[in-house]
């Protein structure tokens, strides 16, 4: 006997509730508009010195763009690999090392410790459902600049 004290044979063949709800679910899930997405991270760069200036530059200015509607963005920084990492905010402001305000190109200048001529770093992106980080394998893989290099 099936639920309600009917027997099988008698069982509707419409769908019950949750027979439906599992099919609207998977259709919901595979559709792209309601995907999340986490914000993509593209051009990460320091700032090298402009071209023909006399002047060197002593601190990394770091650029990232970042879209899908960015909350809060930090890199993740250190001078050396024996070091903890140190966290600092990105900001998309036009006064942050970055270009204009609102253009999703957010930046942050980070001023060299103790003599140190090379950083390693990552960035992590948050939007309202969930983040990302370049690089991806930011554990075993991370971007690194050199004073010495930006300054050629």
């Amino acid at each position: 006997r099936c639920r309600g004290g009917y027997p099988a044979a008698q069982r509707s063949r419409i769908p019950g509730l949750v027979e439906f709800m599992n099919l609207r679910t998977d259709y919901l899930q595979q559709t792209a508009d309601l995907a999340v997405v986490p914000p993509a991270i593209t051009n990460v760069q320091v700032l090298p010195r402009e071209k023909f200036s006399p002047t060197q530059i002593q601190t990394f200015k770091v650029q990232a763009k970042v879209d899908q509607f960015a909350r809060k963005v930090w890199v993740r920084y250190r001078f050396d690999e024996n070091s903890a990492f140190t966290e600092a905010e990105m900001l998309d402001n036009g006064n942050s090392a970055d270009e204009k305000a609102s253009d999703e190109i957010f930046g942050l200048e980070i001023k060299p410790e103790g003599g140190a001529r090379t950083i390693e770093y990552y960035i992590v992106a948050e939007n309202a459902k969930t983040i990302n980080f370049s690089p991806s394998q930011y554990m075993y893989e991370r971007h690194k600049a050199n004073l010495d290099d930006l300054n050629k």
